[in-house]
């Protein structure tokens, strides 16, 4: 559920890595595996998804609505649902809405206190959902620091059984051409936070600290960067737990028709897996909604 790549290889072989190893032969030279880099990303940065997607409605004659809050949703006469939102950062007046579909890409704890009146059993089915807290950190690092061992490489993640505070590197402006500095050195973005460990409470001094000893401790290098971005992100990453395709039929199944939920939680954590669902629920709420006002 959390990386369909490998559900896909472990389905194929009676060994995900001897599946791997297969697959990367067969694709070594030829046109598919020179065309694909292993990642990939705007250049623009990943708010150009969005912000290409609102230009696009809005285009199309959509109205993108930002800065304000939906605090309640009811059900109306007509079969179609009334949002209740505050003033929120626009200045939008009180009052509510009427729409045919209303898709939820919030998290899951967040939809289930705004649907907790209208769906109960949906509402109670995701406050079980689980999140981790994480940390970003970010490094520039002088290019004399940088070993030459490690250029041409993307990261690393770190085993279960070695993870202390960090859980991946990712060594970004090798990943990425378009992140370089203009002034040299090599930018790598380090990962704190997992499934058991809480890390919001450490202040910048700790978590910078604990960055370096663990880098130091990977790679065998003391580094001193020049600059230091640490980002804070509370709740950020779903825990996906056994059965979890289970519960995610059922949580779909429990809700009032034309009320739909999507995101991170639900069916793949990155940003693919995202699009995918966001597609596909999309696709059902439109449906939905045409075959409402047909009957209207």
């Amino acid at each position: 559920a959390e990386v369909p790549q490998l559900a896909a290889l472990a389905t194929t072989s009676r060994s995900v890595l001897w599946a791997a190893r297969r697959q990367r032969r067969s694709l070594a030279g030829t046109a598919t595996a020179a065309a694909s880099p292993i990642f990939a990303t705007p250049r623009a940065g990943m708010h150009a998804l969005t912000r290409t997607v609102a230009d696009a409605v809005t285009a199309a004659g959509v109205e993108v609505q930002t800065g304000t809050s939906v605090r309640s949703i009811g059900p109306t006469d007509e079969g179609r649902w009334n949002l209740g939102t505050d003033g929120g950062a626009e200045g939008v007046a009180e009052g509510g809405r009427h729409f045919d579909a209303v898709v939820f890409a919030t998290p899951a704890a967040v939809t289930a206190t705004v649907i907790a009146e209208i769906a109960p059993t949906t509402a109670a089915l995701l406050e079980q959902a689980e999140t981790v807290d994480v940390i970003m950190v970010t490094l520039h690092i002088d290019g004399e620091q940088w070993p030459d061992r490690l250029r041409g490489l993307s990261g690393y993640l770190v085993p279960k059984p070695d993870q202390r505070w960090v859980t991946a590197t990712s060594f970004a402006s090798q990943k990425w051409a378009h992140w370089r500095p203009p002034s040299g050195g090599e930018i790598i973005r380090v990962s704190l936070g997992r499934d058991g460990m809480e890390v919001l409470h450490l202040g910048d001094d700790q978590v910078l600290r604990f960055v370096l000893d663990d880098l130091e401790r990977h790679l065998g290098v003391a580094f001193a960067p020049i600059e230091v971005r640490i980002t804070r992100w509370p709740a950020a990453f779903a825990q996906y737990r056994p059965h979890h395709a289970d519960w995610v039929a059922e949580v779909a199944s429990s809700l009032p028709a034309g009320l739909y939920v999507t995101g991170a939680g639900f069916s793949g954590i990155g940003i693919p897996a995202c699009v995918r669902a966001g597609t596909a629920t999309a696709t059902r709420a439109g449906r939905s909604a045409r075959l409402l006002a047909d009957s209207g």
